[in-house]
């Protein structure tokens, strides 16, 4: 029988075998005295009972006594071994091959390997995820690979050659989905106060459909600017600016964290799933939910070990199949808009901007203003205003669009273009991409 192998991230805990993905589940656990909710089951009634949910499990997973009515549940070990058992239910396995982060500590690892020697099944490998996904899609170079979970993100730096190495790990907390659902959650209920007088946070069940829906706001906002929230018969539209401008600070957290990307940046599902973020860096790829299994079976003969010998691999041979790295231009930072020989500084604010061939740029929106340019995720994007659409490059702009160094824009074909351009801090030079 093939060996299956284990993914161990709280955002999508993954059992795969041979390409097949078996089952998933997200570490969250309903705690009750006569029972216990693992998986999707409790994270759907999280926000109903939110005393009796844990989500740390994994993220902090140790044998200090937590507070408890069932008698199973004494640590957050006893949860991780019973979340292993439901996951790997009715599945027969025989072999496994542990995908854990890089932020596990040697007392976790030690851990892990005692709540596995439990199961039904054999350890015979642990691999370090990201040295993983770098080993199946990193062409040769320095990468660092963003590994986003429910509470934090990991960031391991990378050197890829004929083997990948891992050089270094750093976690970033407050940095995780949960921190942006939460905030993302609070801008929801804000605009149903603001339009409806209505708040889905003060009712539990109400407040529990919010964030069911906002993976897939979420999802919808990578491709299109406005979503309609619908709860309890009343409904908002809330833009892609909004939510940018509401995660920012997350973002934040992790540019200030990796203002060095080497030769690019990795990106686990988890982080790839987040709109914008990916653009805060010069080079990136986002890979898919097999990317890992893939990788740990390809490269099973350097991954799998004695049971009586297990050790945490943190290097592994590259696969050869590296992908293409998506091109962002961020390395030239959009600083001002030229018009002509004039050139209007873009603040954290917004700048608004009039038509004809003299028009009134500022910081407040007045009588002439035809569109705006916004500070969202340190990107600056294009607001339309009372539906008038300026062209970008010459073509139809749209609400939300990223605006890069080079760009051009003019409220109308015989007008004289303005163009985005970035000023070098080092020298002064405009820099028109």
């Amino acid at each position: 029988m093939t060996v299956a192998v284990i993914e161990l991230n709280d955002a999508d805990v993954r059992l795969s075998r041979d390409g097949k993905l078996l089952a998933r589940q997200p570490g969250y656990a309903q705690i009750n005295a006569g029972g216990l909710l693992l998986g999707e089951a409790a994270r759907e009634q999280a926000r109903i009972h939110p005393l009796q949910t844990n989500n740390q499990f994994w993220h902090q997973l140790n044998l200090d006594d937590i507070a408890s009515p069932n008698p199973k549940v004494r640590h957050h070990g006893d949860l991780a071994h019973l979340q292993l058992d439901q996951l790997c239910e009715g599945q027969s396995l025989a072999d496994v091959v542990f995908a854990v982060p890089g932020s596990f500590t040697g007392a976790q690892l030690s851990l892990l390997l005692g709540i596995a020697h439990q199961s039904p099944f054999t350890t015979v490998g642990m691999v370090d995820s990201a040295v993983a996904i770098a080993a199946q899609c990193a062409p040769p170079g320095q990468f660092t690979v963003l590994d986003m979970q429910l509470h934090q993100t990991v960031v391991t730096r990378v050197e890829v050659g004929d083997t990948v190495v891992r050089r270094d790990v750093d976690s970033v907390a407050n940095a995780g989905l949960l921190a942006c659902y939460e905030r993302l959650a609070t801008l929801v209920a804000d605009q149903f106060i603001r339009f409806t007088r209505f708040n889905p946070r003060h009712d539990a069940a109400t407040e529990q459909t919010l964030f069911n829906q906002l993976p897939d706001w979420l999802t919808h906002c990578r491709t299109d600017s406005d979503y309609e929230f619908e709860l309890e018969g009343k409904s908002v539209q809330l833009s892609r600016n909004l939510l940018l401008e509401c995660v920012a600070p997350v973002y934040e957290l992790l540019r200030r964290r990796v203002q060095s990307a080497g030769d690019g940046i990795l990106m686990n599902p988890a982080a790839g799933s987040l709109p914008g973020l990916a653009e805060s860096w010069p080079a990136t790829h986002s890979v898919d939910t097999t990317a890992v299994a893939t990788a740990c079976h390809q490269l099973l003969p350097h991954i799998r070990q004695a049971a009586a010998g297990i050790s945490f691999a943190t290097e592994l041979p590259a696969t050869r199949a590296p992908v293409t790295l998506q091109r962002h231009r961020a390395g030239d930072r959009a600083t001002h808009l030229l018009h002509r020989h004039r050139a209007y500084p873009l603040s954290r604010g917004t700048l608004y901007v009039g038509g004809g061939e003299q028009p009134v740029v500022g910081p407040r929106l007045s009588a002439d203003s035809r569109y705006a340019i916004a500070a969202a995720a340190g990107q600056w994007h294009l607001q339309l205003i009372d539906g008038y659409t300026p062209l970008v490059n010459d073509k139809p702009g749209t609400e939300g669009a990223v605006l890069q160094v080079g760009d051009t824009l003019r409220s109308a074909r015989d007008e004289t273009a303005m163009t985005v351009i970035s000023v070098l801090p080092d020298s002064g030079y405009l820099n028109g991409g």
